[in-house]
């Protein structure tokens, strides 16, 4: 579901990339998930994007900021994702 004030640009390329996407991805979209797909308050890795991020914002400014933790956090969660469901590193 769209945001109510999505532009349609990007609500349109937001459709797209979705239908793009293999069945599995689309459907867990629409399915409760197991579990928080987000990390703990606590999490060194969140708390570097955040802090990373609050100096970006400093340096630069908002925009540029806020496109480096999306990239960052959205690499983070494939890097997790990934880890889930590979065998331990010690095995």
């Amino acid at each position: 579901m769209m945001p109510p004030n999505e532009p349609t640009l990007f609500a349109n390329s937001l459709l797209a990339y979705c239908d793009s996407q293999a069945a599995p991805a689309g459907l867990a979209r629409l399915t409760h998930q197991p579990q928080a797909p987000w990390p703990a308050t606590d999490n060194p890795m969140l708390r570097h994007l955040i802090a990373s991020t609050l100096t970006l914002v400093e340096a630069e400014n908002l925009h540029s900021a806020l496109l480096w933790l999306a990239t960052h956090a959205w690499f983070e969660g494939g890097l997790e994702a990934i880890s889930r469901s590979a065998p331990p590193i010690n095995e």
